[in-house]
């Protein structure tokens, strides 16, 4: 279990650096107004497939809350949309300054869409919510007694109900 939990970990943290990478990254080039050759772009690329793929590995850890695996869907979601905005600048025909810029204002606000999503499904759950699957699991085995075959002490026996046969 704690090798699993240090893959999460590390995981959670690959995509944590991805994102700033490429986040800062595009803010950056916006704010600096120089649009970049393609060459030079490559790495917001690789960090966006990066990003994806950790989303994709850890995709089942919000099985059991539907709302946040839901979220968790809608940002892998937008990563791929600001992923298709990056390889938007890079076909075929050149895009102007202001299609560029354009762009990079579309590809900020995905990603800024993506940051709001990943701090909700940080944030622990209300109190009205199911507990993540680790937590969980480990409540399910401590409430099991031990020799849960036995009838309990004090325990009313259920009547067996038989079908009638026609």
């Amino acid at each position: 279990m704690k090798a699993k939990q240090a893959l999460v970990f590390l995981l959670e943290t690959l995509h944590l650096w991805a994102f700033g990478v490429w986040f800062g990254g595009v803010v950056l080039l916006l704010v600096l107004s120089v649009p970049f050759p393609a060459a030079n772009r490559a790495p917001f690329f690789l960090c966006g497939l990066v990003m994806l793929g950790s989303e994709w590995l850890l995709r089942r850890r919000y099985r059991l809350q539907r709302p946040k695996a839901l979220g968790d869907s809608l940002r892998q979601t937008l990563v791929l949309a600001a992923l298709f905005v990056e390889e938007l600048e890079h076909s075929g025909s050149h895009p102007t300054v202001a299609q560029q810029h354009a762009l990079e204002i579309t590809q900020v606000a995905l990603l800024a869409l993506v940051a709001a999503i990943s701090v909700w499904l940080q944030v622990s759950p209300p109190a009205g919510e199911p507990a993540p699957l680790a937590a969980t699991n480990r409540e399910q085995g401590a409430a099991i007694p031990a020799n849960s075959m036995k009838p309990q002490e004090g325990a009313v026996p259920k009547p067996h109900l038989q079908r009638r046969r026609r």
